[in-house]
């Protein structure tokens, strides 16, 4: 009868296995080669000198660099004692040595894979940061080039603003001047230059406040009539035009303009004459029969009927406006 009889072999096999892997810190650096089969002695006990596979361990409580021997001899002896016990248990007993061998050089080599990983990650975690730094550098400069224009920006936007007070300036100057010649002057123009200047008296808006026309354009058109009203208040023009007189209706009559402020008109025969004067609501006509033959007269030197110049006595009104 086999000395393993009685005994319980796969329990008295993995309480040998237990006992006999010991770490072999006593073992030189160099000596520690995975897998490699070494030869120790293992004094107190009755195995005596067997091999034995080195291996890692992988277990998270032991330090770095700790390594076990998996005692081979003993265990085959173990083995062999006991194949007439269980030949089963002797058979899943190898395979699990094979895994557990399988299974420390799998963890051998994926700390080998995460060592040069790590290395690959460590390179490109110092690209991105140089990258950053480049970014940060860019992001300073564009910050810098920002405050310098931000610089050069403040007076530009001061003078914007000047020039925004004195266009609201312009602006309201050109819609008092726009109605001071709608309220005021226009009324008081002869019809003859009212005619004359009927397109740019048609531009003057009806409601400054609503206007497409820019305040330049506004502006031109409201010095163009001052300048047709000037050159006409200069001169002393004659017109022929249509007027009604007293005592004799509507007649076809010349006139006599002086400047805007007075102005004379005579019947073609000499026998009727009025005198106009501008007022708030337009020229007033008065009839002037005693003065026809000296308007007639005038308007005769003008239009080079009568020969030389002369003083022609005139009826004139005058008044403080």
């Amino acid at each position: 009868m086999s000395w393993a009889a009685g005994y319980d072999c796969p329990k008295l096999v993995l309480a040998a296995i237990r006992a006999l892997c010991c770490k072999i810190d006593t073992i030189p650096t160099h000596q520690r080669h995975i897998g490699e089969v070494v030869s120790l002695t293992v004094k107190g006990s009755f195995f005596g000198q067997y091999g034995a596979r080195v291996v890692r361990d992988p277990h998270p409580g032991n330090a770095a660099g700790s390594w076990r021997l998996v005692f081979l001899g003993p265990v085959m002896l173990l083995a062999s004692a006991c194949a007439g016990a269980d030949a089963d248990a002797l058979g899943l007993l190898r395979e699990t040595m094979d895994k557990r061998v399988e299974i420390y050089q799998a963890i051998s080599r994926e700390r080998r894979e995460w060592r040069e990983n790590r290395e690959v990650l460590v390179g490109r975690i110092q690209l991105i940061e140089e990258e950053a730094a480049q970014l940060e550098k860019k992001i300073t400069e564009d910050l810098s080039a920002a405050q310098e224009l931000e610089n050069q920006l403040e007076p530009v936007l001061a003078e914007t603003k000047a020039l925004d007070a004195a266009s609201a300036f312009l602006l309201e100057q050109v819609r008092l001047l726009e109605d001071d010649l709608g309220r005021r002057l226009l009324k008081s123009l002869p019809d003859p230059l009212k005619e004359k200047l009927a397109p740019l008296i048609q531009r003057i808006p009806a409601d400054p406040a609503n206007t497409q026309l820019a305040m330049a354009e506004r502006y031109q058109n409201a010095i163009g009539i001052l300048n047709e009203v000037n050159k006409f208040n200069g001169q002393v023009n004659v017109v022929s035009e249509i007027r009604s007189m007293a005592g004799g209706g509507a007649k076809q009559v010349k006139t006599l303009y002086l400047g805007i402020g007075q102005a004379y008109c005579v019947s073609p025969k000499g026998d009727l004459a009025a005198v106009g004067e501008p007022g708030d609501g337009g020229w007033t006509w008065r009839d002037a029969p005693v003065s026809a033959a000296a308007i007639k007269r005038a308007i005769g030197m003008l239009d080079s009927k009568h020969g030389g110049a002369e003083f022609v006595p005139l009826p004139v009104k005058l008044e403080a406006r």
